[in-house]
């Protein structure tokens, strides 16, 4: 294993900063002000003195490294949420505060360590052939599954769409988790549970503990023992099997169904839903006590349309997969793959590539004319140019939209940049204020003062002459 490096950055005084770097190589931490090669953080290093925009801005200009701490030398009176939220979403993947800057050092090496051994654990070849993908979005699912398997004994709760994958996250909380002699991961699809077999697939049953049951059975909590139990679709629970389950889980015994006698099963417990469960316990579905229980490590699945860039490499490894040579996609089928939107994600784009791999003759590409014939119909049918780049646009703003939520931006804010956007664009492309306005169906005066709000937020906007033309050498007028 290659040595655990970072890139050091800091406002502090330069023998402040050698010291610490000292420190750190004492530590087995190389530091250097320049990204190396491999996984190579970003550790910030700032007094309390150091201006928020200062900050901020060394954060956000950050080499894609994944991830960044940032230490921030400050006394217990300068500590202020205000700031340390506005570090939070500049970048920043961990704060660190400290007194002086040697008071770093430990945390900080423990901290680098700890997201090295997680990379390394992202980047081997069985995980990253199984959970395809580069996407920075999906990179970032990849590293908290791994985080929740491995540093953690809690339950974990995936959250996503159908076909998003969520079954092979399972697997790789399963993996990661550390115990000794631990059996196979146990799946139990809720979707599937009958109303009156439910307890008996959960907990087992004895003979005769109801009619037809000619001897007894062994449940999934039996079978999870030592291992991992998946509840695969856990919104689909029946809601009078969720108490008994949760006290199961609080006490890690259970009965079976027509038995006396309690049992011990000690298992990690991974769920699964694409269900909203917030609104399934508002509308009394599904326990709030059981929520809580079950969702201690709670990892967000992304949906296929907010990492489009994956897919050529889904399609990759499906083709391979599906006709076992490494193949390629002609443009023309890339370029419709590409576009198409996939509402089954994941799942339904590797049953179009199996589906078109019938048909592969062996020439070392996939072609258009593979597409089945229901594939076929839809990109043949008679929708105008202008349809096309309606539902072109349409993607593009949902991806945008899906994107903004998941960086954590509100309603407000997001609308804020959308309008800037917007107005920037029309001032572009028509040369002047006036002519923008004409263009968005607005008052000139309304992009005046929506500029000026702009202005007073601390943006960026294009400076103007008078008739509402940009002056010479602005990004405008360059």
């Amino acid at each position: 294993m290659d040595e655990a490096a970072c890139e050091l950055r800091s406002t502090l005084p330069g023998a402040a900063l050698a010291a610490v770097r000292r420190a750190l190589d004492a530590e087995g931490i190389t530091s250097s002000t320049a990204r190396s090669g491999g996984f190579c953080p970003v550790v910030l290093i700032t007094s309390g003195e150091a201006t928020l925009e200062e900050v901020c801005g060394e954060l956000l200009d950050r080499p894609d490294s994944g991830r960044a701490v940032v230490v921030q030398v400050v006394s217990e009176t300068e500590c202020g949420l205000e700031r340390a939220c506005a570090l939070l979403k500049a970048g920043a993947d961990e704060l660190i505060e400290c007194g002086a800057p040697s008071e770093c050092v430990v945390p900080l090496a423990k901290l680098i360590r700890r997201w090295r051994l997680i990379e390394t654990e992202c980047k081997r070849d069985d995980v990253r052939n199984v959970l395809v993908g580069e996407s920075a979005l999906w990179r970032r699912t990849v590293r908290e599954t791994v985080e929740a398997g491995r540093f953690s004994s809690a339950p974990v709760f995936l959250h996503g769409e159908t076909g998003t994958g969520k079954e092979q996250l399972a697997r790789l909380v399963h993996c990661q988790t550390q115990r000794k002699g631990a059996s196979d991961l146990t799946v139990l699809d809720c979707t599937t549970l009958q109303k009156d077999l439910a307890g008996s697939e959960l907990f087992g049953h004895a003979r005769g503990a109801f009619t037809g049951a000619a001897g007894s059975r062994i449940g999934a909590m039996a079978l999870a023992d030592g291992g991992t139990l998946f509840l695969d679709e856990v919104g689909e629970l029946p809601l009078g099997l969720q108490a008994p389950l949760l006290r199961a889980l609080q006490e890690c015994t259970y009965k079976p169904i027509g038995s006396n006698e309690w049992q011990r099963s000690d298992f990690r417990l991974v769920c699964a839903t694409n269900r909203d469960l917030c609104a399934e316990v508002r509308a009394g579905n599904f326990r709030l006590d059981l929520y809580h229980r079950i969702c201690a490590n709670t990892v967000r699945v992304p949906a296929l349309r907010e990492r489009r860039g994956d897919i050529p490499l889904l399609l990759d490894k499906f083709a391979t997969d599906a006709v076992g040579d490494r193949v390629s996609m002609t443009p023309s089928l890339l370029a419709h793959l590409n576009r198409r939107d996939y509402p089954g994600n994941v799942r339904e784009l590797q049953q179009l590539v199996a589906a078109m791999a019938r048909r592969y003759l062996g020439n070392g590409r996939f072609t258009i004319g593979m597409l089945p014939d229901s594939e076929r119909a839809t990109l043949l049918s008679p929708a105008t140019a202008a349809d096309a780049a309606k539902q072109g646009w349409r993607l593009m703003l949902n991806d945008v939209v899906s994107g903004a939520l998941g960086d954590g931006l509100g309603l407000h804010e997001l609308t804020e940049r959308i309008e800037d956007a917007l107005i920037d664009h029309a001032t572009d492309k028509t040369g002047s204020l006036r002519r923008a306005s004409m263009v968005l169906g607005v008052t000139e005066r309304a992009l005046q003062m929506r500029r000026a709000r702009r202005s007073e937020r601390g943006q960026p906007r294009a400076s103007h002459n008078g008739n509402g033309h940009p002056r010479r050498g602005d990004r405008n007028g360059a």
